[in-house]
């Protein structure tokens, strides 16, 4: 993975040199995520269900073009949070949450299938590398908490999908994608990372991304 991560960075490095003269876009992508696995705590009685793969969250970045190809180089933040609480009539609170989050950088290689000359332009179909760098993993059943695990952070693939849609001033990209992405526990609060069943020694955070592009040359 670290060697196919390094080659399609150089690659995206080329189209970027080259194509450089043709104008830089900025992005701002908004992103809702669904897992692909879920668990759940007990609220109670009743379920409150999570995912690590899911959460909602925000990336910057640049898009460089080169004819029918434009490489891109984003950071972005997804938080991950499910929650049930209420207060109590003693002035305290009863909770079962969990929480998550990740910091993540990007880069990979979009094809610019145009078809209209019109506000429907056409599709960017592509995918890349990703690097992502997680958050302490907590959750909390009926104020008890169950587990403080911190994660090493981990290389990633992805996939996607964009409809474009281009305005006088700016380009609206909604799309669809892919991520795979899974970590691996380095420490735990209440023990040794043995202790942990596999799903969490081994946490698979991937999902499939509901997004938005905003894009504007420059």
């Amino acid at each position: 993975m670290i060697r196919r991560f390094s080659l399609l960075i150089i690659f995206c490095v080329a189209v970027c040199d080259i194509g450089w003269s043709q104008g830089v876009e900025f992005v701002a992508r908004l992103n809702f995520g669904i897992g692909l696995s879920y668990d759940r705590l007990d609220y109670l009685g009743n379920d409150v269900y999570y995912s690590p793969g899911g959460g909602s969250g925000f990336e910057l970045g640049v898009v460089v073009p080169y004819g029918a190809l434009e490489a891109y180089f984003m950071g972005g933040l997804q938080q991950n949070l499910a929650i049930q609480s209420e207060t109590t009539t003693t002035g305290g609170v009863h909770e079962s949450s969990f929480f998550f989050n990740r910091k993540s950088l990007l880069t990979g290689v979009n094809y610019k299938l145009y078809l209209w000359d019109r506000t429907f332009t056409g599709f960017k179909i592509g995918g890349g590398v990703n690097y992502n760098f997680p958050g302490n993993y907590r959750t909390t059943e009926n104020n008890n908490t169950l587990q403080n695990i911190t994660y090493r952070a981990a290389a990633g693939y992805h996939l996607g999908v964009d409809i474009v849609l281009q305005f006088p001033k700016f380009t609206v990209a909604p799309g669809l994608r892919y991520r795979s992405m899974a970590y691996k526990a380095r420490s735990q609060e209440f023990g040794d990372v043995s202790d942990l069943t596999g799903d969490l020694r081994r946490l698979d955070a991937s999902g499939i991304d509901i997004s938005v592009s905003i894009l504007k040359t420059f």
